[in-house]
């Protein structure tokens, strides 16, 4: 059952929870038994594009008109961080009404505009541009590209004949991850449509309750993960992690995602949280999706608790804490 993901009308469902007995950490535990480590994905797409010759192949998913690369296959890493683009952008180079399943080629001066959304290491190897509009489960219009580092045109034919010919194989290597990636912005987007987070804190300390504070500290987790993964798929996995702290977290919570790879929680109960017991429920519902060596990289830092409405905002709003 998700329960983050309503707004402030959620306050009223699950008050009992947090008035349990001190092992109680305010958390759902799923019974999704198709639930599979994060990385698995990731690393059946890289197996599936090597298999086939495909060295650098990059999938765009929208979301609110904008273009995030959620797969990022032989890319460099701050070609991820700086290939967000607007759906205004696509329909601006490729023509306002693109054709589905259509390979547009770019090279020479028709090339240059594209070129912004790599890095400066990727740019110097990319001679030819390919991208297509696809679908992928229900994400409409999604873009693959696919470049290469010169404009020969046997080179051209095998690179898409092999996308072409393998797509269903590739689709479905794809949909965990889209699926995934949408879910988590969607999680992101609702918390967002939540007027006042004062209110918020107003309303549930209206019934006697008090905030327990926690920093949850990702950079070395994302360390761990880079380890075993690419840099671009751990950064998207730890989107991912935090969309399933806001399904787990009950109704008389509040979780933000901070730019500095650092996640601030606030569980309000009648007492104060053990902290110990409440990273173990923590890692408990995380299991599933992460090794437990990088769990166990997760910086969960206690900020103590106290009912006074401006201290709990200040917390939960600021990346200094």
């Amino acid at each position: 059952m998700g329960l983050l993901s309503s707004g402030i009308s959620y306050l009223d469902k699950q008050k009992q929870i947090s008035t349990a007995d001190s092992n109680c950490c305010t958390f759902s535990v799923s019974n999704d038994s198709s639930n599979q480590y994060f990385s698995l994905p990731f690393k059946n797409i890289h197996n599936v594009l090597n298999s086939h010759g495909i060295s650098q192949i990059g999938l765009f998913v929208p979301f609110n008109g904008t273009y995030h690369l959620v797969v990022n296959h032989g890319f460099d890493f701050e070609t991820t961080l700086q290939s967000k683009s607007s759906e205004s952008f696509w329909l601006g180079a490729i023509g306002e009404k693109p054709e589905e399943n259509t390979w547009y080629q770019q090279s020479g001066s028709s090339l240059d505009s594209f070129l912004q959304l790599f890095s400066l290491k990727d740019r110097d190897s990319i001679k030819m541009l390919h991208l297509k509009f696809c679908n992928i489960g229900k994400a409409q219009n999604c873009i693959i590209i696919a470049t290469q580092p010169n404009t020969q045109e046997l080179v051209t034919d095998h690179i898409l004949g092999s996308i072409d010919d393998n797509w269903q194989i590739l689709e479905e290597a794809f949909l965990p991850t889209v699926n995934r990636f949408i879910e988590a912005l969607s999680i992101e987007e609702m918390d967002r449509l939540i007027d006042d987070k004062d209110e918020l804190i107003e309303r549930c300390l209206s019934d006697d309750l008090k905030g327990n504070m926690y920093s949850i500290n990702l950079n070395r987790f994302i360390d761990e993960l880079i380890i075993y993964n690419t840099k671009a798929d751990s950064f998207i996995m730890s989107l991912f992690l935090f969309a399933e702290l806001k399904k787990a977290l009950d109704d008389t919570s509040i979780c933000t995602r901070l730019p500095d790879n650092s996640i601030k929680l606030i569980a309000f109960s009648h007492f104060d949280l053990n902290l110990t017991i409440f990273t173990e429920k923590i890692y408990f519902y995380l299991k599933p999706y992460f090794e437990e060596n990088s769990l166990n990289k997760m910086q969960i830092v206690p900020s103590g608790s106290t009912n006074d409405t401006e201290t709990l905002y200040r917390f939960i709003s600021s990346a200094e804490n």
